[in-house]
């Protein structure tokens, strides 16, 4: 297979070359992962003895907080557990760092994705993350002292990104990066690479030069590593503990990611999960329907759902949505 080395001794593995980012890949939109992953992965991670995991994904968009903006209007957002695994966390958070991404694009000139050969030991995965992006910082900055006369090859401009992916017996943690740079020698940067991983105690890098394009840009920004449903119950605890406050992205140079965007100062209102104790919760609650942005084996979910569908309320809809407008909007 392309961009294997049989040379290696067998025990280690390289990543597939990464795929042509021109073809086309299946959609799966936010709505099919909430309902079918999330509750189902909780319920896996349970049976699998990962209770701190299956408490997060079980509490994540289960409660929504209810908020009013500063012209009086009302709104609410669902909140999320934020674990680094949650399919509806990560989500969000792509999202967000692609609008960052989005800024800096037209500016970046190439892509490379730079590899490590890993051996079959799930537990060496917070090594090889963290050996990596050290040997990384030898190609972008002139630190430590020894390596300050090394061609840095990614000067002009970059941002990395890590992703893991996950094989038969071990993971494969390996970084893309877009740079400024308007050319690259590949046999250079192969030897430059090759060196900078000897001194982390790695072997057996390869990488790939391609031309940035919008394809390319939307994978930078994807999930840190792939989803649960993808890996067997049984390495999801090494994969938890191997990306346990690792570094997923940085950037430096004229491709420095402008700040995340500030949130909104609202006034907190209360939490949906209260609504028997707030009636301007409950008002608009049953107004907007904003329990529909909960996974539905929430218990808030299936409370409102059945105060709705009551008898009171199933003659009371108008009058609601007249409330809706005169109260919790600025129309």
């Amino acid at each position: 297979m392309a961009g294997h080395n049989f040379s290696d001794p067998p025990s280690h593995h390289h990543p597939d070359p990464p795929p042509d980012p021109l073809s086309p890949s299946p959609d799966r939109s936010l709505d099919t992962v909430l309902v079918t992953s999330v509750p189902k992965l909780a319920f896996t991670a349970e049976s699998y003895g990962l209770f701190p995991l299956a408490a997060k994904l079980r509490a994540c968009r289960s409660d929504a907080a209810v908020y009013r903006r500063p012209d009086g209007s009302f709104g609410h957002a669902p909140m999320g557990c934020g674990h680094r695994l949650c399919p509806a966390c990560t989500k969000a958070k792509t999202a967000q760092l692609r609008s960052r991404i989005r800024c800096i694009a037209p500016s970046a000139n190439l892509h490379v994705t730079l590899t490590c050969a890993t051996a079959p030991d799930d537990s060496l995965l917070r090594f090889y993350i963290r050996a990596l992006q050290s040997s990384l910082r030898l190609l972008t900055q002139r630190k430590p002292r020894p390596y300050s006369d090394r061609w840095l090859p990614f000067s002009p401009g970059y941002m990395w990104k890590l992703e893991v992916t996950p094989s038969l017996n071990c993971f494969h943690p390996h970084i893309h990066l877009i740079t400024a740079a308007p050319h690259i020698s590949h046999e250079a940067l192969t030897h430059r690479w090759a060196a900078a991983l000897r001194t982390n105690h790695l072997h057996g890098g390869h990488l790939w030069i391609t031309a940035v394009n919008p394809r390319l840009i939307h994978e930078m920004s994807k999930y840190l590593a792939k989803g649960l449903s993808h890996i067997h119950p049984s390495r999801w605890a090494s994969l938890d503990s191997g990306l346990f406050r690792q570094r997923a992205y940085g950037s430096g140079g004229s491709l420095t990611l402008p700040p995340a965007p500030r949130p909104r100062i609202n006034t907190l209102v209360g939490f949906l999960s209260r609504w028997e104790s707030d009636p301007d919760i409950l008002d608009y609650a049953m107004a907007t329907q904003a329990y529909a942005d909960l996974l539905p084996d929430s218990p808030t979910r299936s409370a409102l759902e059945a105060l709705w569908n009551s008898h009171f309320y199933r003659f009371s809809r108008h009058r609601l949505k007249n409330t809706f407008h005169r109260r919790f909007s600025n129309d």
